[in-house]
Parts: structure tokens; sequence; C-alpha cells
């Protein structure tokens, strides 16, 4: 296992107990998937998928570090990363469109959420109930469909998905397979 520090605003809940911003916490290689977007120097999936958009949109190829140093010589480049979080993590609804596929949907929920094939691959949802939320997943996926689900860090309860419990703070990332839902 590995050392890994949590970004301010985001916890781990692992063993039973809770990991807050800035406290280490030891993971695996598959909790390190799972958390990575909550750990200090690493680049969260929403924030590679505006990337991979904005990238996709203008047709060219920019890495972040790309950005900043043609947009930003000489600037703390840090502030753009922490910029870039904070609209991350302050989205209430958002809904980006691509061949009028729905691919993020940003939500808050106070009941049970049934999925479908035509959702939205990324599901940021808060949960502002005390009590556990149901995400039930599509009963006929197509092949390879693929969901990121994430429980806000502004959510009170959590979310209840494939026989897993989905913190706040924390994400699921699954696909099917043709016979079953794999996590990733």
């Amino acid at each position: 296992m590995t050392l890994y520090t949590i970004r301010t605003g985001f916890s781990v809940y692992k063993n039973g107990g809770r990991y807050s911003g800035g406290q280490s916490v030891d993971l695996t290689p598959a909790e390190f998937v799972r958390h990575k977007h909550k750990l200090e120097n690493t680049q969260s999936t929403v924030v590679q998928g505006i990337y991979s958009l904005l990238n996709a949109t203008r047709a060219i190829d920019i890495s972040f570090d790309d950005l900043n140093a043609d947009l930003l010589p000489g600037a703390d480049t840090g502030y753009v990363q922490q910029a870039i979080e904070e609209i991350d993590r302050r989205l209430d609804t958002f809904s980006i469109q691509s061949n009028n596929l729905p691919i993020i949907n940003v939500e808050t929920i106070s009941t049970d959420r049934q999925l479908t094939n035509g959702d939205a691959t990324i599901q940021d949802l808060t949960n502002p109930l005390a009590a556990s939320l149901n995400i039930f997943l599509p009963s006929s996926p197509v092949l390879g469909k693929k969901f990121l689900l994430i429980n806000e860090s502004a959510s009170v309860g959590n979310f209840y998905i494939n026989s897993s419990n989905v913190y706040p703070s924390d994400r699921y990332e699954i696909v099917w397979n043709g016979v079953r839902w794999l996590e990733i």
C-alpha cells in the first residue's frame, strides 16, 4: 500500500474510519483508483473530462501543463488547478450534450433513481437526506454502457449502487460487459 494525502474538503472512508482533508491514508492500488479525485497531486476524472471536451471541441490536444505554460507564463500555475477544482465542486445543475446524448448530469435528488441507457455517463449527484438512496442500473444495458457515479461532498446521505455504499465525496465507476456490471 502507498500513503496519500487527502485534498481539503474531501473525505475517504476506509475500514470504518473517516480520513479528512490534510490527513494521510494508506491505499491499495484499487482504492487509489476509486479515490484519486480526492487526493492531492492527482487530477479528478471530472477535470480530465472537462479538458477532453475542450480539446475535442477545439480539435487540438492540450495538456494541463501546456495550458499553464502557454497562457500563464511565470504565473502561479497551481492557482488554475485550484480554480478548476473549485468550479468542479460548485456545479449545481449542469448538462453538457454531444450528439444529443448527455455526458454529465449534476443534480440534487431526494428519491431513489432508476438509470437508463440514455442517461448521462457521469452522474454527479447530491443526496440532501440523512438516509441512503438507491441508484438502480439499467435492467437491459447495452454492451459497454458505463457510468461514473459521484456522491458530492455536500451530500448528507449515501447512495447504494450495485450492492455498494457510495459515501459523500466518494465515486463509483461501473461498466456492463454483456453479462454483468463490473466495477472499474
